[in-house]
């Protein structure tokens, strides 16, 4: 009988390394180029996506950038000061370091050290007493002392007001 030929060697898959690429190694494989995730697919037509501006990344920055053209640069300290900290008491004591000259007698505190409505107020007469505009007078740091008691003034009143912001864990 003869052979069928579904059974002949032409017609059965041939697995065998000569129709494939060669291994490749680690050592062979080229270092990726960092850039754009989008740079392989469109950088063959064109598109050059390594090559950005180093402007602003977002809305905030551009925000802030157009408001620093006009501003005066102690105001804009003032302002990054109490960004997103209005009224907050806390938050203002525990970042007062930022802002403050180098000779300021400000000590740096935590927000641990400002639990209780006490521990609060003393912090804010501590704080009073290092940036009094009255101590400045005189001085290259007087602008900048009385945009930062105003500030701290204001958070004041509006602790004292608020029994949500005394009593933290109520």
């Amino acid at each position: 009988m003869g052979a069928s030929p579904a059974h002949t060697p032409a017609h059965q898959p041939d697995y065998s390394r000569q129709h494939f690429e060669p291994a490749k190694t680690p050592a062979d494989e080229k270092p990726k180029k960092s850039g754009d995730v989008f740079g392989d697919l469109l950088g063959s037509q064109g598109y050059d996506f390594a090559k950005r501006e180093a402007g602003p990344k977002t809305m905030n920055a551009m925000k802030r950038e157009e408001v620093a053209k006009d501003m005066d640069p102690e105001k804009l300290k003032i302002r990054d000061w109490t960004e997103g900290k209005k009224a907050n008491i806390r938050a203002l004591l525990c970042s007062l370091h930022t802002v403050v000259w180098d000779d300021c007698r400000w000590t740096r505190c935590d927000m641990s050290q400002l639990v209780t409505p006490d521990h609060v107020k003393r912090n804010y007469r501590k704080a009073c007493l290092a940036v009094h505009p009255d101590k400045q007078m005189g001085t290259p740091n007087e602008n900048i002392a009385k945009m930062i008691f105003m500030e701290l003034n204001n958070a004041w009143s509006d602790f004292e007001n608020d029994a949500k912001q005394q009593n933290l864990f109520q």
